[in-house]
């Protein structure tokens, strides 16, 4: 019974250490290709920055730190292609 216990107790938190890490956010992971995920252009964790990603062809430029928006398009970029 007790055995039980434990065993349950285990399986708990390691369904919970799994469900964690799965969640983690886009910008944890690195990458230098806009066309497969989010590139920080400038690696400083320090202040705000800059990131980019690729949609089709367009490669999507956007501000961290701009409530307003701070997004820039350009369209039929060669780092997408």
């Amino acid at each position: 019974m007790k055995l039980e216990k434990i065993f349950a107790a285990l399986a708990i938190a390691f369904a919970c250490m799994v469900m964690a890490s799965c969640g983690a956010s886009p910008r944890e992971t690195q990458v230098n290709n806009p066309r497969e995920g989010i590139v920080r252009v400038f690696p400083d964790n320090n202040v705000p920055s800059f990131y980019k990603r690729c949609d089709g062809t367009t490669l999507i430029y956007w501000f961290e730190g701009d409530r307003r928006g701070g997004l820039t398009a350009v369209p039929d970029s060669p780092e997408c292609k």
